[in-house]
């Protein structure tokens, strides 16, 4: 897991490949709360999407426009469209 620059696009260049087309789509991001992806959907190894899987087995996803980091390394204190789900 990484923490990304919050005013940058996350790259997906180091993540894994799981659609199985030779480039890499997919990052974890640190989270405290559940899993957070960083997923690419149009090949270009910038993250689209922002996928939260919480510890309830929801799942939300966002658009993946920086930037979108949280505000405080704690979830509680983000600012972000994103983490208002939770």
């Amino acid at each position: 897991m990484f923490s990304p620059d919050p005013n940058e696009r996350i790259t997906t260049a180091h993540g894994v490949d799981t659609d199985h087309n030779g480039l890499a789509d997919t990052v974890p991001l640190s989270d405290p709360d559940g899993v957070l992806l960083a997923v690419d959907t149009d090949g270009d190894q910038l993250a689209d999407r922002i996928v939260h899987i919480g510890q309830d087995d929801s799942a939300i996803s966002t658009a993946a426009n920086a930037p979108w980091l949280p505000t405080g390394l704690d979830a509680h204190q983000c600012t972000d469209p994103l983490w208002d789900h939770w």
